[in-house]
This record gives structure tokens, sequence and C-alpha cells, in this order.
């Protein structure tokens, strides 16, 4: 054959088939890579998406029920809540002694009773304000939850993304272990042999793990499970 006849034309041949094999498996691994690559860039984009209608969300409810400061609004809400009570309690009762007292002027009766039924309105008021605050607290909770939910590990994914983009970029050899061939001194057929086979099952081994990450990635999502309430 060739090789027992022309030793440099030999090491060509070798390093031609060893350069053909690296770029398949270079290939292959370029290929996986890549689907790794728009996989990440799906779920960012995903998540961007959630995060925004998430946010416009929050934005509309504080405005809908007046909450920017739950914990603030509810203390200075009781509060107030308190001091009415007091005082309506309290000129109610001397309303009704007022009342049974004929001495004290009518005049004087009717400003109290009046003085009385607006504590009354206002604390209705009042009651009607914390129940509103109550329920929107649920909803705008349940929101920021999510919202904190979708937020987490987002830097990290997009880290993971620009990482896959330089690996895509960077030329690595994919078949290290196989040693660029020399002219031969002496004739030798079974280095020849294990060198076939053994790049042979490398390509093989690599032609798999790259159709396992493909699998592995191509159904990842990682905004499932987060939904605007």
């Amino acid at each position: 054959s060739v090789e027992d006849r022309d030793a440099r034309f030999a090491a060509t041949l070798a390093n031609a088939a060893r350069d053909r094999i690296n770029e398949i498996a270079e290939g292959l691994v370029k290929s996986a890579q890549a689907a790794t690559a728009r996989s990440y860039e799906e779920n960012i984009a995903a998540r961007t998406k959630l995060l925004k209608e998430l946010g416009d969300s929050l934005v509309s409810l504080r405005a809908e029920f007046e909450i920017y400061n739950t914990a603030e609004l509810s203390q200075r809400l009781t509060r107030q809540m308190v001091q009415t009570q007091s005082l309506y309690y309290r000129n109610k009762g001397r309303l009704e002694s007022m009342r049974g007292n004929s001495r004290i002027p009518k005049d004087t009766i009717a400003y109290v009773g009046a003085l009385v039924d607006g504590l009354r309105l206002e604390l209705d008021s009042m009651s009607q304000q914390m129940s509103r605050i109550n329920r929107g607290q649920v909803i705008i909770g349940v929101l920021e939850n999510q919202y904190f939910t979708a937020n987490g590990g987002f830097g990290e994914d997009i880290e993971r993304a620009n990482l896959m983009r330089s690996a895509l970029t960077t030329r690595v050899p994919a078949i290290v272990l196989v040693e660029a061939a020399e002219v031969p001194i002496v004739k030798s057929r079974p280095g020849r042999t294990m060198l076939v086979l053994g790049a042979g099952v490398l390509a093989f081994a690599l032609a798999v793990l790259a159709v396992f990450l493909f699998h592995a990635y191509r159904d990842v999502d990682l905004s499932r499970g987060f939904r605007v309430g």
C-alpha cells in the first residue's frame, strides 16, 4: 500500500484523518453548546417578559389600592381608628347623659349628636378602607412573591448564557488525546490500527454526549410555574 512506499505521505494521511475526526467531534460539541445557549437565551427572554408583566401589575395594583408601604399604612390607619373609636364612644356616652338632663340646652345636645354621627361615619369609612387595604395586600403579596421568585437566580442564568456564548467562539481541540502523526522511521501497522479504533470510539462517545446534552436542554423552561396572578 501507499504507506509502505512513502512514509511522509503516510504521516500526512494519518494527520488528515485525525484533523477530520477532530472537525466532526468539534462540530458535535459546538452543536450541543449552541442548543444549550439558545435554551438559556429563550428562558432569559421569557423570564424578562414575565418580570415586566409582574412589575407592571404591581404598579397598577399599588395605585388602585393606594398601597405603597403596607406596614406604615396599616399602622397609621389602625392608630386613627383607635383614636376615632375613643372619641366616638366618649361623645356617645356624653350625649346619652345630656339627653337625660333637661337643664342642658337643645342646641348643645344637637351639636354633640351631630359630632357622634360624624364620628360613626368616619369609623365606617375607616373600616371599609381597612378591608380594602387588607384585600389589596393579599393580591399584592402574591404578586410580590412571584416577582421575587422569578427574579431569583436571574443574574446567574445570564452569566451562564454569556459563558456558553464565549465557549462557542473559542476553538478547543476535541481529540487532544490523539497525538499528531510523525514520519515513521520503522514500519509498524499495529499503532495505526489502535489509532483508528481509538479515534472511532472517541468520536462515537462525543456524538452520544452531544445528543444527550441536546435532549437534556431542549425542553428546559425556567419560567415555568410563574404566572401573573
